[in-house]
C-alpha cells in the first residue's frame, strides 16, 4: 500500500485522512467520541488503516461494512445534508466530483497537501484519492484476426 500512496508515508496519509474526516461534512460534528466512516476500501485496508488512524486521532473509528460504489453513493445523496457519518473513506473519483459540484463537501488543505500528487486531489481542496483501479481488456489477437 505504501507504494500505491507514492511520495508521501501512509503515516502522513493517515493524519491527512484523520484531519480531513474532522470537515469533510459541514453538517457533522467534530465533537463527537465515535467518529463514523462510510467506506468503500476493502475490509483488509480498513482492519489495518482505522487502528493506526485512531492512534492519530486518539478516537474510535466506526467503519461501515464495504459499500459497493451505488450503495455508498445512493446513502450520500440521502443522507444529504445530513450525513450520519463523518468522513467518506475510499469513493470513486466520480462521485467525489459530482459531489463536489453539489456542495457536499467543505475544502480542506493540510499540510501535507504538497506531497499528494495533484492527479490525486482536487485543486480547491474538497477530496483526494489514494489509489487507483484498473480495468483492462484483453484479447488473442491472432484469434481476433
Amino acid at each position: 500500500m505504501e507504494r500505491i500512496i507514492g511520495r508521501y508515508s501512509l503515516k502522513a496519509f493517515l493524519v491527512t485522512v484523520a484531519v480531513f474526516a474532522f470537515i469533510f461534512f459541514s453538517s457533522t460534528s467534530s465533537y463527537a467520541q465515535v467518529l463514523k466512516v462510510y467506506t468503500h476500501a476493502d475490509v483488509n485496508e480498513m482492519e489495518k488503516w482505522a487502528p493506526e488512524a485512531e492512534k492519530v486521532v486518539g478516537m474510535k473509528i466506526e467503519w461501515s461494512p464495504r459499500f459497493t460504489s451505488t450503495e455508498l453513493w445512493t446513502r450520500v445523496q440521502a443522507e444529504s445534508p445530513n450525513y450520519l457519518a463523518d468522513v467518506l473513506w475510499g469513493f470513486l473519483n466520480a462521485h467525489a466530483l459530482i459531489g463536489a459540484q453539489r456542495g457536499y463537501f467543505m475544502p480542506y488543505k493540510s499540510r501535507t497537501w504538497a506531497d499528494i500528487a495533484d492527479r490525486f486531489k482536487d485543486s480547491d481542496g474538497l477530496w483526494h484519492g489514494y489509489n487507483y483501479w484498473f480495468a483492462c481488456v484483453a484479447f488473442n489477437s491472432k484469434r481476433m484476426a
